[in-house]
């Protein structure tokens, strides 16, 4: 008897059948939604803006130009991650780590220096050992929106 799960498509039941082992299902993108997190007081930025990276910005505080990096994603708490229904831990290899937690209205996240209201807050608790956070001296809150479009993991 050959057990088959439920969500398993038509052509990969003929395919199990046949013994092949060519219809194995794609491990799904750590981040299928664009989400975009910013803070002030200092001014920063971490966007969540491919499958299995996340792209952080600060100012350079020695008149440079704005420091610009990428890190992989190594660790979300949810699948999928990023939701209006529970808070979604993360962890950079860079060591940089937080909580991105969803919020409601009329409670949604402000960074206090704009009109904007947004449906999430972020609290990164872990700054990075180099690269990202290195320039800050304590954690920092902010807040963070969904991007337009769907990330495609290709």
């Amino acid at each position: 008897m050959l057990f088959v799960p439920k969500n398993t498509k038509s052509a990969c039941v003929v395919a199990l059948c046949l013994g092949l082992a060519s219809c194995v299902a794609a491990t799904p993108p750590l981040v299928s939604r664009g989400l975009s997190c910013y803070g002030t007081e200092p001014f920063w930025a971490l966007d969540f803006a491919t499958a299995d990276a996340a792209n952080w910005s600060e100012p350079n505080f020695d008149g440079g130009p704005i420091i610009e990096e990428s890190y992989a994603i190594t660790q979300l708490s949810s699948s999928p991650p990023f939701q209006q229904n529970a808070p979604t831990a993360f962890l950079l290899d860079n060591g940089l780590q937080g909580v991105v937690t969803p919020m409601t209205a009329p409670n949604l996240c402000s960074d206090g220096m704009r009109t904007d209201q947004n449906p999430f807050s972020i609290l990164i608790s872990a700054l990075g050992q180099q690269g990202a956070g290195t320039n800050l001296s304590a954690p920092v809150n902010g807040c963070c929106f969904w991007t337009d479009a769907p990330i495609d993991p290709e």
